[in-house]
């Protein structure tokens, strides 16, 4: 009987050291486990703080690069123009507005309103016939930008610019350009969203 209760007490003793032994060992792995998945899931604050932090970068730089200086020769099937960019103000105000979405791949966008000036020449069949136009028409509006966040990271995917006024250089002043003289829209081919139109007059 002594023997019996000696194998019963030495059975119960194993027990007990594999089920401490196990659930040390599941302690264990779980912070492994929770240390090899690194920081916390970012927050929609934080996320939202990382893009106007990089909306504010990109600004900057733009501001330091607009005027005439920057001017490019743009290709829009099946016309050439000429433009360049001006922020008003001393610093660029803008508003940005998140929305969430039900998708894993973009859970959440943003659009970017921020006032702008685009200096555009008219539209040209051929390349050279834009580059040696010096006549710009000046367009006053808001440039909307749209990004969206994927794989944890922002990126830009459209922007449109929407002038609200239009104005032709005439005796070294600006003057109002009437609606049958401005030239005509243009609107990228096949485009994909709303974003992807660009359009140049009001």
């Amino acid at each position: 009987m002594a023997v019996l209760n000696s194998r019963v007490a030495c059975a119960l003793a194993a027990l007990v050291f594999c089920a401490s032994v196990a659930g040390g060992c599941a302690s264990t792995k779980d912070k492994s486990s929770r240390a090899a998945g690194g920081a916390a899931p970012a927050t929609r604050e934080s996320l939202e703080a990382q893009l106007r932090a990089a909306i504010d970068e990109e600004l900057a730089r733009a501001r330091k690069a607009q005027g005439p200086e920057s001017e490019e020769i743009v290709f829009r099937r099946p016309y050439y123009y000429k433009q360049y960019f001006e922020y008003p103000g001393e610093t660029s105000v803008y508003s940005i507005d998140f929305t969430e979405k039900e998708s894993r791949t973009t859970p959440l966008t943003a659009e970017l309103e921020v006032e702008k000036v685009r200096y555009a020449t008219k539209l040209y069949e051929e390349r050279d016939e834009a580059s040696r136009d010096g006549n710009y028409y000046r367009s006053q509006g808001i440039d909307y930008v749209s990004y969206e966040l994927r794989s944890g990271a922002w990126r830009r995917v459209g922007d449109l610019f929407l002038a609200k006024s239009t104005e032709e250089n005439s005796g070294g002043e600006w003057k109002p350009v009437l609606e049958k003289q401005r030239p005509r829209a243009i609107i990228q081919e096949e485009p994909k969203r709303w974003f992807d139109r660009l359009k140049f007059w009001k």
